[in-house]
């Protein structure tokens, strides 16, 4: 019995070595992160990081890309920069603030020869759409209308200026006019003097 034990013992070291267990072939890091949001809807390139060497040869159906109503996104599957890391890249740009997943079944296998324990699902969700006016539009059009309020400050002191000089102008009229129209009450008053006087002499 203990020489069976031995044997068993010794068969399983000199074995250990080429023995390869399936949950050793796993997803260690993804970009972008499981959950996370705000990712930017173009030029995205998903990076998957594994535990074992991988190619996209023969593996290339087993990813996914699927949106928030279960619809599959055309994808390009890439041999990334080191033998153990495969990208992904959306053919066309993603759509704003929307949840996307993605998908790697249980059967992709590593160069070794080993699988994927189970599926892996990874999800992210895009940013919202960005308006036109941003912080460069928002401090020219501040400029604009600063600039804009500061002339028709100008506009309005020219005009008011304007409008009292016309005023003014009016107020001499009228008081050089009320003096004529007295001088021409007092020569009149003077001539009805004079002829009162030489009719007195008569």
């Amino acid at each position: 019995m203990k020489r069976i034990m031995v044997l068993l013992t010794a068969l399983f070291i000199v074995m250990s070595p080429v023995i390869s267990f399936g949950d050793t072939f796993k997803v260690e890091s993804i970009s972008p992160k499981d959950k996370e949001k705000g990712i930017v809807p173009s030029n995205l390139l998903m990076k998957i990081t594994f535990s074992e060497d991988v190619s996209i040869e023969g593996n290339e159906d087993y990813f996914k890309l699927i949106d928030e109503e279960g619809n599959s996104v055309p994808i390009s599957v890439i041999q990334g920069t080191s033998p153990n890391r495969i990208d992904i890249q959306p053919k066309d740009a993603l759509e704003h603030d929307k949840k996307y997943s993605l998908e790697i079944d249980s059967l992709l296998k590593a160069s070794s020869g080993n699988v994927l324990t189970e599926k892996y699902i990874s999800g992210f969700s895009t940013e919202k759409a960005k308006t036109n006016w941003d912080v460069k539009s928002i401090a020219l059009m501040f400029g604009i209308l600063t600039a804009s309020g500061f002339i028709l400050q100008i506009t309005k002191k020219k005009t008011d200026k304007m409008k009292e000089a016309k005023r003014e102008a009016r107020e001499r009229e009228r008081k050089k006019q009320e003096r004529k129209e007295k001088k021409e009450k007092q020569r009149q008053r003077f001539e009805e003097q004079q002829n009162q006087e030489i009719k007195k002499k008569k």
